[in-house]
């Protein structure tokens, strides 16, 4: 957008001399998103612990992509195992606002267990094993997988579009058993994980 003016409370002006130019998004296989997709989850994690320590007025977490099949839902979270057999996360809404879409478009993944899911979104520093999905998209070459329209560009950002039926796949056979969501979280309640917190918090 160029052109526009900003008034005193903030707000933007739509004069004649503002002009908009839509640019297409990144396609999460290219550069830079792809390399997000890359990193080993707990890698990630690790890193973003790190630097929520050194950086604690950081606002957020940084981005971090993986791959993941859906397990089901448990209480307000939606719970995914990292493909390849990796460890379980849970996903809890990035926002918590009743207009947003964050809420119930995990709950309508939920439904949908042994789903192949790729997500977007930042790590909850304060809970463990916990991801903030800010989008999801289908993982390529997965036949139990999301579709979503074509203007949609390959992703569904959680918080404004609203995934409807006609998103998930139709007589698709799920690929592989998978575990039920009571499996307890291994760090959910780890002692030395909110011991670390707590110093980092009191540092």
């Amino acid at each position: 957008i160029v052109g526009a003016t900003v008034s005193p409370d903030g707000r933007l002006g739509a004069g004649r001399g503002v002009n908009a130019t839509p640019l297409r998004g990144v396609d999460w296989s290219e550069e830079p998103a792809s390399a997000l997709f890359a990193r080993p989850v707990g890698e990630a994690v690790a890193a973003a612990l790190d630097d929520g320590a050194r950086e604690a007025d950081a606002p957020e977490a940084a981005l971090l992509g993986c791959d993941v099949e859906v397990v089901g839902a448990a209480g307000e979270y939606l719970v995914v195992r990292v493909a390849g057999d990796g460890p379980l996360l849970r996903l809890r809404p990035a926002h918590p606002h009743p207009e947003l879409p964050h809420a119930a478009n995990l709950r309508r993944i939920a439904e949908h267990p042994g789903l192949a899911l790729r997500v977007l979104g930042r790590p909850d520093l304060d809970r463990a094993a916990t991801l903030r999905p800010l989008a999801v998209g289908p993982v390529p070459g997965e036949p139990y997988t999301l579709r979503l329209p074509e203007e949609w560009l390959g992703r569904a950002d959680l918080g404004y579009d609203r995934l409807q039926g006609s998103h998930f796949p139709r007589g698709a056979t799920v690929p592989g058993p998978v575990a039920p969501a009571a499996v307890p979280d291994p760090l959910a309640d780890a002692p030395l994980w909110r011991v670390r917190r707590l110093l980092e918090t009191g540092v």
